[in-house]
């Protein structure tokens, strides 16, 4: 299917009336049903792609962070060579501490980002199979519809 119909598609398709067709209120109201259900699952996918992009921009924020520690770190050993062995042992320890911290927050935001993404493909296929689920049932009353006229025409003959 390569047509995506949107909430307002929905609420906008008109039917042409026949007679004893089906009952305009009750199409109506299955068709706002509808439209809703596609517009939420925008929004929700909208929301989800936002929240992707600021957990990457979260995660380059992160990246330079740890650059700079890794400079920070080149900084602090080159300076520890000239100091005390006291001095070297704590700022090996902070430097120590300072990289789990940022490998933690990294790997947290990785984990977070991954999980969005699943959440995100989950909700793309959740929608594929309303589509085809939506277009199957719509096929199925034009095939009623279909048959009702057929009827009609072979008692009036």
């Amino acid at each position: 299917m390569n047509e995506v119909i949107s909430a307002l598609d929905v609420i906008n398709k008109n039917f042409k009336r026949s007679l004893r067709g089906y009952d305009p209120v009750e199409v109506d109201d299955f068709l706002d049903l509808v439209a809703e259900s596609l517009h939420y699952y925008a929004e929700k996918s909208g929301e989800q792609e936002r929240k992707i992009n600021q957990l990457e921009k979260q995660l380059e924020d992160y990246r330079n962070l740890r650059d700079s520690l890794q400079e920070a770190l080149l900084m602090a050993q080159q300076s520890a060579d000239e100091k005390v062995e006291a001095a070297k042992r704590e700022a090996e320890a902070i430097v120590a501490e300072a990289r789990a911290k940022a490998e933690r927050i990294l790997e947290e935001a990785s984990q977070s980002l991954r999980e969005y993404k699943i959440e995100i493909e989950r909700l793309k296929k959740l929608k594929v199979s309303f589509i085809a689920e939506f277009k199957s049932t719509l096929n199925k009353y034009a095939q009623m519809i279909e048959a009702e006229i057929q009827d009609e025409e072979s008692l009036s003959t």
